[in-house]
């Protein structure tokens, strides 16, 4: 978890230490690299409103207080990235009526799919996905989020989870549910994958920023994020296309990930009930830090669809 700047706003939201959980995408640091790099791509006027909007939070959600204190380094850009993460502090918030506003299905879609005996992946028809998942979410946040008239409390938790589901799309088992003989009914994304106890799939990629990259002693919030994001920037450089980014496309952004997992995440050593090999950690890296620079790209085009003048 990050800290520093972000101990009091934290305390506010009463979070929880750190432990294994389901069906979230990627850790606090990988949310906040993927809105740093939206944050550099977007124009001073949607910047300045999209902190205007976040502003505007219900005082029960705990989203302003995310807010670092006048004279904080960045302080503008550590709002945006801290409220990135919010959708996940809720989860384990107090007050309780703060979580109304945690939403598990936003995070994911499971799309079901199985590889057949000869090696092929296929898609499993007979388990539907759910009606609410983090597409029709996507969908819902975006509308409110464009819309200037819309009440400002619910605008800025839209906002909140664009951030956020921007970011969380890209991880490759936020769109995959693997089917096979141990998990008939899918395994949710690899949360019933389980490596070495307790650590599941799922949660080994979640955390894939984190143990690549550690933090340094001492090492603020804002220092972090950045010194990261260069890592993960100069290994996946940003030449995109207009189509690649594709603003608002987001069945295909979430087709691609699930693309990844079918074919570039149960491989290269993973095993059930075993650990996952130390060559894994670099192969879902590369895999990650490209992901989250087209995911920021991705954010910051369609954040300024939405907000700009």
């Amino acid at each position: 978890m990050l800290r520093s700047r972000r101990a009091a706003a934290v305390a506010a939201v009463a979070l929880l230490a750190a432990v294994p959980r389901a069906a979230l995408a990627w850790d606090d640091l990988g949310h906040m690299i993927v809105t740093r790099i939206a944050w550099s791509q977007l124009t001073p006027a949607v910047r300045a409103r999209l902190v205007a909007i976040l502003e505007q939070a219900p005082a029960d959600a705990g989203l302003a207080q995310l807010r670092p204190a006048p004279g904080a380094a960045e302080r503008d850009l550590m709002f945006a990235a801290y409220a990135s993460t919010w959708p996940d502090l809720v989860r384990h918030a107090t007050p309780p009526e703060r979580h109304a506003y945690n939403h598990p299905p936003y995070h994911f879609i499971n799309w079901y799919w199985t590889v057949t005996a000869a090696g092929q992946v296929e898609p499993v028809t007979t388990i539907p996905s759910d009606s609410v998942n983090i597409l029709t979410q996507l969908a819902r946040a975006s509308a409110l989020v464009r819309d200037s008239a819309a009440a400002p409390g619910d605008r800025a938790v839209a906002l909140a989870w664009l951030l956020h589901l921007g970011g969380d799309i890209a991880q490759p088992l936020h769109a995959s549910s693997r089917v096979d003989d141990a998990d008939p009914q899918g395994d949710h994304g690899g949360n019933g994958f389980l490596l070495d106890a307790p650590m599941s799939l799922h949660w080994y990629w979640d955390r894939v920023f984190s143990t690549r990259y550690p933090r340094l002693s001492a090492e603020e919030d804002d220092a972090y994020v950045a010194r990261v994001t260069g890592y993960v920037l100069k290994s996946a450089p940003p030449h995109f296309t207009a189509a690649q980014i594709a603003p608002g496309n987001f069945d295909l952004w979430a087709r691609q990930s699930l693309d990844a997992a079918q074919h570039q995440v149960y491989c290269c050593g993973i095993e059930r009930n075993v650990a996952a090999p130390p060559a894994y950690l670099a192969h879902a890296g590369e895999l990650s830090d490209a992901a989250v620079v087209l995911a920021g790209y991705r954010l910051a085009a369609l954040l300024e669809q939405l907000l700009a003048p």
